[in-house]
This record gives structure tokens, C-alpha cells and sequence, in this order.
């Protein structure tokens, strides 16, 4: 059975006070229903498909602590990249069965889901490299990651190697790119090369309308696709 951690601490600095809601609770539309909080619905999806635990890691604020998930209150270190959510989490990674850790600011169709949840052992990347022609948005997008025990090692290392290139300046940015890429074996002075690799390894591609929510403008441009193309 799956461990789901979802993360759900960003600043939401580009987001504001859209809607005077965070992004995570933006309300998400459903035909013939009233309209569902996008956080209470990854946990409803994420419990439909066999997740044994659901954590939501984020802020200290009674709004996250939601039914069928388990709340855990994000530390944040100054300074560090954007590696340390994932590493800020590792200590409730599943020792014994697969982990699905999922941006949570992302709103997924019921195929992204399953892909998602699928079974597999190995580490992988779950998202869309380049822009997408469904929704509009001009840039990639990482949605989850998922892996089994004999992963951690590895995942933990590549986060942290990635922080510490972060740290000296070596890397302007260190999120969880670079991380794919440093785990997909390129070397440290290209983990910012914003380009397709050929063969895309590491990595289930979801190009579909499941998409990222950083801006309200990204918010209603999600909203209008969807509703013209019927989404769930």
C-alpha cells in the first residue's frame, strides 16, 4: 500500500490572496456537483486509489488538518533550495512500500492519478518537460515523484547534492529538476539546461490537462480548459 505525501508549504507568493483562499483550496468545479477544495480533493483521489496514508506537509494552520489525511507541520530553513521539501519529509517515506510524493497545487485528471498510482519500484518523475499545447501553459511542469525503499539512498543523496550546489552558488536554482536530472545522471554544470533529453528517462510523461496553479491567471486559464473539455 501507497504512503502519499503531499506537499502543500510553498510561500504562495505568486499566488497572493487569490480567491482569499490559498492555491491549495482553490474550488475545483464538478459536473452536477458543488464545486470540491483542490487539497480535500487530491486526498478523496488519492484515498479512491488505494493510498494507506495520506500527510499533508505544510503550514501550522488548522485549514490543512482535513479528514482521511494526517497533518505534518513543514519546518523551513532559511536559505536552503528547493530540494529541502522533499528531504524535509524523508523521515515518513515508507520503509517497507512505495511513496508518491505530489505537488500540491496541482490539479489532476483521473488518468494522471493512476499513472501516478500504479504500482512500481523504481524512482520516477511523473510530469510534462515542455509546455503544453492542452492548457497553455508556456512552461514544464513536475507534478509527483514516486519510489520504493530501495530508493531512498539514492533520492536523499541527489537531494542533497543538489542543495549544497545550490548553497556554494554553483546553481542559481535547486529544486526538483534538477534533482530529476541529477538523478538521470547529467553533470552538475548542465542541470540547468532547460531542454527535452532524448531518451526521457526516469520519467512518465502526463500531457493532458492536468496542470500546475502558481498565479490566479493560471488558475482561470486551468478552469476555462477544463470546462470546455468537460474535465473531471
Amino acid at each position: 500500500m501507497t504512503t502519499a505525501i503531499i506537499l502543500a508549504g510553498g510561500s504562495g507568493k505568486h499566488w497572493g490572496c487569490g480567491l482569499g483562499v490559498p492555491k491549495h483550496f482553490v474550488p475545483i468545479p464538478r459536473p452536477g456537483r458543488a464545486p470540491e477544495p483542490l487539497l480535500n480533493r487530491m486526498v478523496r483521489k488519492l484515498r479512491k486509489r488505494g493510498a494507506a496514508r495520506v500527510i499533508i506537509s505544510g503550514p501550522d494552520d488548522p485549514r490543512y488538518a482535513l479528514p482521511n489525511a494526517e497533518q505534518h507541520v513543514r519546518t523551513f530553513v532559511p536559505g536552503w533550495s528547493g530540494a529541502w521539501p522533499y528531504l524535509e519529509t524523508c523521515h515518513l517515506w515508507s520503509t517497507t512500500r512505495r511513496t508518491v510524493v505530489l505537488l500540491g497545487d496541482v490539479v489532476h485528471t483521473p488518468e494522471a492519478m493512476d499513472a501516478i498510482m500504479t504500482p512500481r519500484d523504481e524512482w520516477t518523475m511523473f510530469g510534462r518537460p515542455w509546455h503544453s499545447d492542452i492548457t497553455g501553459n508556456r512552461y514544464g511542469e513536475d507534478f509527483a515523484y514516486g519510489f520504493g525503499p530501495s530508493y531512498h539512498a539514492e533520492y536523499i543523496l541527489a537531494l542533497h547534492h543538489v542543495n549544497r550546489l545550490y548553497l556554494t552558488r554553483q546553481l542559481v536554482r535547486g529544486g526538483s529538476w534538477e534533482v530529476w536530472r541529477h538523478m538521470c545522471g547529467v553533470p552538475d554544470e548542465r542541470l540547468l539546461v532547460l531542454t527535452k533529453m532524448p531518451p526521457v528517462v526516469r520519467h512518465v510523461i502526463i500531457d493532458d490537462l492536468t496542470d500546475d496553479i502558481d498565479t490566479q491567471e493560471d488558475y482561470e486559464r486551468l478552469m476555462r480548459v477544463r470546462e470546455a473539455a468537460g474535465a473531471r
